[in-house]
């Protein structure tokens, strides 16, 4: 499990390893019972419920709309056009992100009109990852700068619960 949440925060896929490092520390205290892995998961449970969560979530979706275009599975183009388009509602009401909301509500679009006008699979795969690289910057720099607000770096605390948890 660590050298997977290694892993995805070098894929800059820092919401996956908040949520890797919340179930190490989770695991380790329902082994362990050690109540100092309370504190340590303390600076993690913001983030769980915070508007990051949210936006990342989106960027979960992409990622599996991505992996039925790739293997060319059949797509229901009505639904997931609907579907996509929710994603402008949700991310209109997150307004503690510094996020484009725009600029995002473009990509979407542009997805939308990829997927209507049944473009081939590379342009709609490019479209969705430009909306999933967009989002993964900035959940991790949103992480970052949250962590920088508790006066953490998020990869020294990333390697102190590896070392707290495999001590």
């Amino acid at each position: 499990m660590v050298s997977d949440t290694k892993k995805q925060f070098s894929k800059n896929k820092y919401f996956k390893v908040v949520k890797r490092l919340f179930a190490i520390i989770r695991m380790y205290y329902l082994i362990t019972k050690d109540t100092q892995a309370i504190e340590l998961v303390k600076p993690l449970l913001p983030i769980i419920g915070s508007n990051i969560s949210k936006i990342s979530s989106i960027a979960g979706d992409l990622s599996t709309l991505n992996l039925l275009v790739e293997l060319d599975e059949p797509i229901n183009i009505s639904f997931t056009t609907q579907e996509v388009q929710k994603f402008k509602d949700l991310i209109g009401n997150i307004n503690d992100l510094d996020l484009d909301i725009e600029y995002l509500d473009g990509l979407i679009d542009k997805l939308t009109v990829s997927l209507v006008k049944g473009f081939n699979k590379e342009k709609i795969t490019s479209d969705i990852d430009e909306i999933i690289n967009y989002i993964l910057n900035l959940c991790k720099n949103e992480i970052e700068l949250y962590f920088n607000s508790i006066n953490m770096n998020f990869n020294n605390y990333m390697e102190k619960v590896f070392n707290y948890v495999l001590k």
